[in-house]
């Protein structure tokens, strides 16, 4: 089994803004395939596809982004998955808006939801993050990631949304070391 989770924060005041690209993801991903409708779990809203090797279950947190560890470390507790079979989708200060990169394990690099996975559940799980872009003062970082995008980044994030369904198409379908090759290479 595989999860593939999204970090954002809950609420419709969240919607569109730099933090909930994630869950934007999610929803793409979602209209793009055969999945049930997302249903509570716990701290998660959860959606199961079955593609034949094995079941993947896609989720986005229920918490605030500084509480996702808590969310997601049931989850892979009650259904045995591993760290290692999970993909968290989130966003990336440190990418402009429009890119999309993998990366396996790491540190949190000052992201409160990161850092919550980490507490809970270590650093073995692969990311898929979606850049966002650098606050125009480094300081005011939290702002920058609850503010809506600009309508010419919207347009390249609304852009790299595609490309990061077609990565989690490309990571359930071929694996990591594929969709790492592929996605990771596109400038």
């Amino acid at each position: 089994m595989r999860l593939i989770v999204a970090l954002g924060n809950p609420g419709s005041r969240y919607d569109g803004t730099r933090h909930n690209v994630g869950f934007d993801l999610i929803d793409r991903l979602m209209q793009s395939g055969d999945y049930e409708p997302l249903r509570p779990w716990r701290k998660l809203f959860v959606a199961r596809l079955s593609t034949g090797q094995r079941d993947v279950y896609v989720a986005k947190i229920g918490v605030f982004m500084n509480l996702a560890g808590e969310a997601v470390s049931p989850f892979l507790s009650y259904f045995k998955i591993a760290p290692e079979e999970t993909l968290v989708v989130h966003d990336d200060l440190d990418f402009e808006p429009g890119t999309v990169k993998f990366k396996r394990g790491g540190g949190h690099g000052g992201h409160n939801g990161l850092r919550s996975l980490i507490s809970f559940v270590g650093r073995d799980f692969t990311r898929l993050r979606l850049g966002v872009g650098k606050p125009p003062d480094p300081r005011r970082g939290a702002d920058h990631v609850l503010s809506r995008f600009a309508p010419d980044a919207r347009v390249c994030v609304d852009e790299a949304l595609d490309v990061g369904v077609e990565a989690v198409e490309l990571y359930l379908s071929r694996g990591l070391d594929f969709a790492m090759n592929r996605i990771n290479s596109v400038a």
